[in-house]
């Protein structure tokens, strides 16, 4: 059974623990490196390092959303059905509500990486703007991809499935991204478009994706992911 308030000091928890991790990182990093600074290095023990720091806090965000879906059928979702309320404003209703918890965590995020002198490679605000939109674009397109996952597996699965799918994809960005015939694929492991040193906001030699294509891309997992998520919520039947 979920503890929201303990999930929440989780994550508060492991965003503190993940600045503090950054702060000790001997590789180069931008400012806000959580969102800017998933390099691909020629060492394996400091992809090894880099992605596991960024990963730290996901999979407890992602945790906090889990079981959504089974609250919307099963939970106060049910009533307000019998209630007939309309099955597509209640999904796009816990969509925003989402979005905005979300939004808060994003916030938290940049509130804790804002205190202190961090040794980081300044970046310019039009940037920082771009690379914590991106940032926050992705993890919105992973929570929704979760609830559609619910409609087909139980939470505890769609939530692991989740955090496998977000971890991989970093891992094989290593590989595909830097090459040009496999690059695409790539940018299509839709978590690797989250970070400003893979999505093209910020410079790094081994990758040539262009950014606007990065952020259209992630917006368009939000809408589908969003859409078929409305489309399955109305398709169930609700006793």
């Amino acid at each position: 059974m979920k503890n929201n308030r303990i999930n929440l000091l989780l994550i508060a928890f492991a965003v503190i623990m993940q600045r503090v991790l950054f702060q000790t990182l001997d590789f180069e990093s931008y400012e806000f490196p959580f969102a800017s600074s998933l390099m691909i290095f020629q060492s394996q023990t400091g992809n090894l390092l880099i992605i596991l720091y960024t990963f730290l806090p996901i999979p407890f965000i992602l945790f906090e959303f889990s079981g959504m879906v089974h609250e919307l059928m099963e939970g106060y979702g049910k009533l307000w059905i019998i209630r007939a309320y309309r099955k597509d404003r209640l999904y796009m209703k816990t969509m925003i509500s989402c979005a905005l918890k979300l939004l808060m965590i994003v916030l938290y995020q940049i509130l804790i990486f804002s205190i202190g002198n961090g040794r980081w490679q300044p970046v310019s605000g039009s940037q920082i703007l771009w690379v914590m939109a991106a940032y926050y674009i992705g993890l919105l397109a992973m929570v929704l991809l979760q609830l559609v996952l619910e409609f087909f597996v139980d939470a505890s699965y769609a939530n692991l499935i989740s955090n496998l799918f977000f971890v991989v994809s970093l891992f094989l960005g290593n590989l595909l991204l830097p090459a040009e015939k496999t690059e695409w694929l790539g940018t299509v492991l839709f978590p690797n478009m989250m970070f400003g040193t893979r999505n093209g906001m910020i410079y790094q030699n081994a990758i040539s994706v262009e950014y606007g294509y990065a952020l259209s891309y992630l917006l368009g997992i939000v809408v589908l992911t969003g859409y078929y998520g409305i489309f399955k919520f109305n398709k169930k039947d609700v006793f």
